[in-house]
């Protein structure tokens, strides 16, 4: 998944289209591997159904944001805010599975928003600068993320995950089509950004966030959140070498309280 922010940045301005393209791909993808294996277990019932159409819009509304971020702020701002999303999976999770919050979840959950305003105030010592609107748009990106976990916490009790994936991916590429279709329709799309579309596809949705779907079923919500942490690490250090983004002190310091904050609770539970 650290390579999803690198692969947006190569590709054109039409962040819209290459979200809907990406989405597109991982649904006839997992719609293969779906029908190709073992008949498995459909939301039949209505609430079921309902939760996974919510879990598809908001991962279409998490991509779309994210991916205008990546193109609008720097790599370890996107990366380090859109993983805010375990503070709204902690607060739903409470609310609506009744999971209980232990001690080092609260503490961890307070002192990742305080690396996150830390991380908002400084800025990058060398290649691009941070930008206001894209910061807001990797959190609005964290809360579309936040809901798709806490959708999926409850569906995948009883949905096979491929099939889950498949249902949930087609929701999104059906959110996404209608937004990128006039931009497309008038201006085409570059073969280069179908390619980056069926990479971020292949290795970032399949490869990655289908794990996540996967870990649903056994782990709680903020435990699954909080594991995709190593994102913005791997991200922010390639990003170095790749598009010259040297974070400043600050920028480090508060994103890698944002990251240890949050993972503290779920190595803490390993013990």
């Amino acid at each position: 998944m650290s390579i999803s922010a690198l692969l947006i940045r190569l590709a054109g301005d039409n962040a819209i289209a290459l979200a809907a393209a990406r989405m597109l791909f991982a649904s006839l993808t997992a719609w293969v591997i779906t029908l190709g294996g073992t008949k498995a277990q459909v939301a039949t019932n209505r609430r079921a159904s309902l939760l996974v159409v919510l879990a598809g819009v908001a991962l279409a509304a998490h991509f779309a944001f994210w991916t205008v971020a990546v193109r609008t702020t720097t790599v370890a701002h996107a990366t380090v805010l859109v993983s805010m999303h375990p503070v709204v999976v902690a607060a739903g999770a409470r609310l609506v599975f009744r999971e209980r919050l232990s001690f080092v979840t609260s503490i961890g959950l307070a002192l990742a928003l305080l690396g996150a305003v830390l991380l908002a105030l400084g800025g990058s010592s060398a290649g691009r600068a941070p930008v206001a609107a894209g910061n807001a748009l990797a959190i609005a990106g964290a809360a579309a993320l936040a809901v798709y976990l806490l959708a999926g916490r409850h569906v995948r009790q009883s949905v096979a995950p491929w099939r889950y994936s498949a249902l949930v991916y087609s929701v999104a590429a059906l959110t996404l089509l209608p937004f990128a279709a006039p931009s497309v329709i008038a201006t085409g799309i570059p073969q280069s950004d179908l390619w980056i579309a069926a990479a971020l596809a292949l290795v970032c949705t399949i490869g990655g966030h289908s794990l996540v779907s996967w870990a649903l079923r056994d782990l709680p919500a903020v435990e699954v959140s909080a594991a995709i942490l190593g994102e913005p690490v791997f991200a922010t250090l390639l990003a170095i070498p790749l598009f010259g983004e040297v974070p400043t002190l600050l920028t480090a310091v508060g994103g890698v309280l944002v990251v240890v904050a949050l993972a503290a609770p779920a190595l803490m539970r390993q013990k």
